[in-house]
């Protein structure tokens, strides 16, 4: 079969590096947070909002900003992201106080939301349609790469420069990615037939809705263990905050490593229902070793592995998804978006949630049967879309 007009598979590897270019942004504050706090005064609770706010920007708009992606032109939206994101990290390193800084997170996570939602449906029209399924599974990368890439960098690049420098060096990679990105945009090509503008009507039918919210128990399950795993091996296990740092960020390399499996088997036939389901009962099995404290720690960190691995057929699975949805009249864009939300409510959701738990008598132990739920949930709104797309 000949190769369509267009930058083929090549095009999709440039595009897929939007997503992690700005994914840097999520991986640049966790170690940094330490230097921010010092410099700038930080309470406990506007560091949380530092770490958090692309969640809670995600999960107040993320839909919205993707039919308006679909309706503006994806190319346009996703270079406004990328140059908003790339401005605001410069702002950011001018910050003098913690609001400045949060304000600047804030459009931060504007242009983030207006990238990922955009370079989704450029994907589709350059990737062959046999392959559209794959690419999108491919796409799941963009997160936990860029994240990996930006913690495991950034120690090393805070021993001889401040905070300041670090957000400066993301704002230009991704001002250096977005000439790329604009060349392989330009010769997307357009749609063969007109075809009428979906939008917000369109996202909130069942299956959408059934999609956004597999993805919300999946983060909301993620967000737990990355979020608390460093907490547990600091207080129960006696890890010094750099080696716990080191095995959170080990968590998130599985967790990209599952994903580029998800999108090597999908190029297999693999199905999205069956991968979600594996990585739905992984996490039900796996999460008890990580919560259960009379445990070795060597227990918990392989497990937490293994759970970030298995974790990672998620989100690959559901993206491979939304070109059949999309062929149901749904907007790529707006699908995204409706990822995008789910993601942020899921971090809203689960650390909270078995914060609440874990804050009674009964301790870290209550976490299990909340991530117990929280993967039956996944599984059982998994099933329901496969019915949808039959």
């Amino acid at each position: 079969m000949p190769e369509p007009a267009g930058p083929g598979t090549a095009g999709v590897v440039i595009l897929v590096l939007a997503g992690v270019a700005v994914a840097l942004q999520v991986g640049k504050v966790p170690v940094a947070l330490p230097f921010l706090r010092a410099e700038l005064g930080l309470t406990l609770v506007q560091s949380g909002w530092v770490v958090s706010i692309f969640g809670v920007v995600a999960a107040l708009s993320a839909t919205m900003l993707g039919a308006l992606s679909d309706r503006l032109g994806h190319l346009r939206t996703a270079m406004t992201g990328l140059m908003v994101t790339a401005a605001a990290a410069v702002w950011g390193s001018m910050a003098v106080t913690g609001h400045a800084l949060l304000l600047s997170r804030l459009v931060e996570g504007v242009g983030f939301l207006l990238t990922v939602n955009s370079v989704p449906p450029m994907i589709l029209r350059v990737a062959r349609p046999d392959r559209q399924h794959t690419a999108m599974a491919f796409w799941g990368l963009y997160l936990p790469v860029g994240s990996f890439l930006m913690m495991a960098a950034s120690g090393p690049m805070l021993e001889f420069l401040d905070w300041r420098a670090l957000w400066l060096v993301t704002a230009a990679l991704i001002v250096a990615a977005a000439v790329p990105i604009f060349l392989v945009g330009r010769r997307v090509p357009r749609p063969v037939s007109p075809q009428a503008r979906p939008g917000l009507r369109q996202l909130l039918r069942p299956a959408p809705l059934l999609l956004g919210a597999t993805f919300m128990f999946y983060t909301a399950q993620y967000f737990v263990v990355a979020g608390f795993l460093p907490l547990i091996l600091i207080a129960q296990d006696g890890f010094s905050a750099v080696r716990a740092a080191m095995v959170g960020a080990g968590v998130v390399a599985m967790n990209a490593l599952g994903n580029g499996v998800s999108g090597w088997l999908h190029g297999r036939g693999a199905g999205s229902v069956r991968l979600i389901t594996i990585g739905a009962i992984a996490a039900l099995i796996l999460s008890v070793p990580i919560f259960a404290l009379s445990l070795p720690p060597g227990w918990r960190i392989a497990a937490a592995l293994g759970l970030g691995a298995f974790a990672g057929l998620v989100p690959s699975s559901l993206f491979a998804v939304i070109p059949a949805l999309a062929a149901r009249g749904a907007g790529v864009a707006g699908l995204s978006g409706v990822m995008a939300q789910a993601s942020g409510m899921g971090q809203l959701l689960g650390p909270p949630l078995v914060a609440a738990f874990a804050g009674t008598s009964v301790g870290w132990g209550a976490a299990i049967p909340v991530m117990a739920g929280l993967a039956v949930a996944m599984l059982m709104a998994a099933r329901l879309l496969g019915h949808r797309l039959r």
